[in-house]
């Protein structure tokens, strides 16, 4: 299958399908663009919509395609057992009406979902809260969605949205999976509050993620452009892909590494590939020709994967020389006997390497 093309015909017949309704369809924006200052990249659809939360929403509300990302620490990309559910960098449609379309709201992501996608409605789940009555009202009186009731903690239906007393009450839809009596996440519907007023309604899913409920994909990363150059392998594989494809949108951004901020959180995507794409023994080369395959129609691309392997070779050259060096520090103090642990130490710091980079 082609990720590429089946996202296009994805986010066409959500467009499509959201204008008929008069949503009007608000402009993207850029990933690194400041709007939003709970958060340094946009890692969804109410980013920049947030604006409209203290303003006037358009009678009908609003629809919008959004191109998010959303970071892990740097301890992640060392830890070979810890590898992520959903993508790093993904594309997100997403509604936001006012407070009184919440029933609308259900109605039309229910006809998206069933006649428009073509999802059986036998396989979709509704997550929620019974307490969470402004929610549970609606549920309760229809008979064709299954309804899982308060199987989570608390938290699992409740989303912050980095503003003073705003909260979102929410539920979740899922699609059970082929052959298993399991159901995956794909979106959700929420309530947003202002001092415990209703005040807006949003409903939104990834992209990939929906793709990949669909078609029975493993994950999410199934269903992105990096599987259509490389076929998806859960473990180490979809991490370093995952690792690579989000520091390419961070350079196609214009943010270089070094120090602050957005700088620091793509030197540690870097370090982070250069440490996963050696322990796959995937050369630097490689690296190279699936970044310059993700991004072909992008004239970025060249300086990018240039930018990008000039990075790693440094990195090669880092470790050689603490190998030279480290020979010779450890020479010296067994002559001397003295433990050379300390000194090799400092040493990794002056280089910029962990234990784990070497």
């Amino acid at each position: 299958m082609n990720n590429s093309k089946i996202q296009i015909k994805l986010i066409n017949k959500f467009n499509s399908y959201y204008s008929s309704k008069n949503y009007k369809c608000a402009k993207a924006e850029k990933i690194l663009s400041n709007i939003d200052p709970s958060t340094i990249f946009i890692g969804s659809t109410i980013s920049p919509l947030k604006k409209y939360l203290n303003n006037t929403i358009p009678v009908c509300g609003l629809s919008i395609i959004q191109p998010c990302i959303r970071t892990q620490k740097s301890d992640y990309f060392y830890n070979n057992d810890k590898i992520l559910e959903y993508n790093s960098f993904f594309i997100q449609a997403g509604i936001l009406s006012s407070a009184n379309n919440y029933e609308r709201i259900c109605d039309e992501s229910i006809e998206f979902l069933t006649k428009i996608i073509g999802i059986d409605k036998k396989l979709i789940k509704v997550k929620i809260n019974r307490n969470d009555a402004d929610l549970y009202c609606y549920w309760k009186r229809q008979s064709t969605i299954k309804i899982e009731v308060n199987s989570h903690t608390n938290n699992y239906y409740r989303w912050n949205y980095g503003i003073d007393q705003i909260i979102g009450k929410g539920l979740t839809y899922a699609i059970k999976k082929d052959g298993a009596n399991i159901y995956r996440d794909i979106g959700n519907i929420i309530i947003i509050y202002k001092k415990r007023k209703k005040i807006a309604v949003e409903w939104g899913f990834g992209i990939e993620t929906l793709i990949s409920r669909i078609y029975n994909l493993p994950k999410p990363q199934s269903a992105s452009k990096i599987c259509d150059i490389l076929p998806f392998r859960e473990g180490l594989q979809e991490k370093t892909m995952d690792t690579l494809v989000t520091a390419i949108e961070m350079y196609k951004l214009g943010i270089k590494p070094g120090m602050g901020r957005e700088r620091h959180l793509l030197k540690t995507y870097l370090k982070g590939l250069d440490y996963l794409r050696r322990k796959l023994n995937i050369p630097i080369k490689r690296i190279k020709e699936i970044a310059e395959i993700y991004q072909k129609n992008d004239k970025q691309c060249l300086d990018i994967s240039n930018e990008l392997v000039y990075f790693l070779e440094q990195r090669d050259l880092q470790r050689k020389k603490y190998s030279n060096w480290s020979r010779d520090i450890m020479a010296s103090c067994l002559a001397r006997g003295i433990d050379p642990k300390t000194s090799l130490i400092k040493l990794q710091a002056k280089l910029g390497l962990r234990a784990l980079d070497i």
